[in-house]
């Protein structure tokens, strides 16, 4: 849910940013509006996102794998599989996001001081920390 705000909030002020290059105009993407939005969302909660969405990444291709294979449970992600195709399509987009936002907070709010609690190598290292 919180991801949620958090990415809202960002495609909101990618949209304002389109109709006005000044932000800080706008109550609802103003300089503390972000402050607000990146203090509900840090580092710590990137990688307990992270490894929740490859706790359900690998039970639900696990799932459809087990069924076509009659294998046993896996708990990571396996080299080898569908699993690896999908792990790397969520990895790929979580970084596109991250660089996404990092973009916009040095674009629209530059001066503001504040920038994300987390960065790409961050992500890229809890997505590693779930591979096998």
């Amino acid at each position: 849910m919180m991801l949620r705000l958090f990415q809202d909030f960002f495609d909101g002020a990618e949209r304002a940013a389109k109709d006005s290059n000044d932000l800080s105009s706008s109550t609802s993407y103003s300089k503390s509006a972000l402050k607000r939005v990146l203090k509900e969302f840090n580092g710590k909660d990137i990688r307990k996102l992270i490894e929740l969405l490859g706790k359900r990444v690998v039970k639900h291709f696990t799932e459809a794998s087990d069924k076509a294979t009659g294998a046993d449970e896996v708990t990571s992600i396996a080299a080898g599989t569908v699993l690896v195709g999908v792990w790397k399509a969520c990895e790929e987009e979580f970084m596109g996001l991250t660089e996404s936002y990092m973009a916009r907070i040095s674009q629209s709010y530059g001066d503001s001081g504040v920038g994300l609690e987390y960065s790409v190598s961050d992500v890229k290292g809890a997505f590693g920390r779930m591979r096998v």
